[in-house]
């Protein structure tokens, strides 16, 4: 009996240092994926922001100075392309900060809101 009560202890510390560690595994990382999140976050509310505010002035101006005759269309095609970049750079930076935050909250636990594709599903 007494060899069973400490070979069922030693199974039961066992079993406490395998859910400590999986519990400081997943502590280690939600805290990295805070710090992902806010990274990603950042970028998109300030960088990707200021990026397209740029790029935006610029095609403004050079659109004016096309309909004034002050630049070929080929400068105002190369604003235009570099307004859409930006403003994709920005798409993207607001994705990946909403990934971010997702992958934070399912390493919470959180559940992902009704009707939100799963990772077998293809996204739209």
């Amino acid at each position: 009996v007494e060899r069973e009560v400490r070979a069922r202890a030693a199974e039961r510390d066992g079993v406490r240092a395998r859910l400590e560690d999986a519990l400081l595994a997943a502590e280690a990382r939600v805290a990295s994926l805070r710090v992902i999140a806010a990274q990603a976050e950042a970028r998109a509310g300030e960088h990707a922001v200021e990026m397209d505010r740029a790029a935006t002035s610029n095609w403004v101006a050079a659109e004016a100075r096309l309909t004034r005759g002050q630049v070929d269309p080929a400068g105002w095609i190369l604003a235009a392309k570099n307004r859409l970049e930006a403003q994709l750079g920005l798409v993207n930076e607001r994705e990946t900060a909403l990934l971010a935050r997702l992958d934070l909250e399912q390493a919470r636990g959180v559940p992902p809101p009704a009707g939100a594709p799963t990772a077998e599903e293809d996204l739209p």
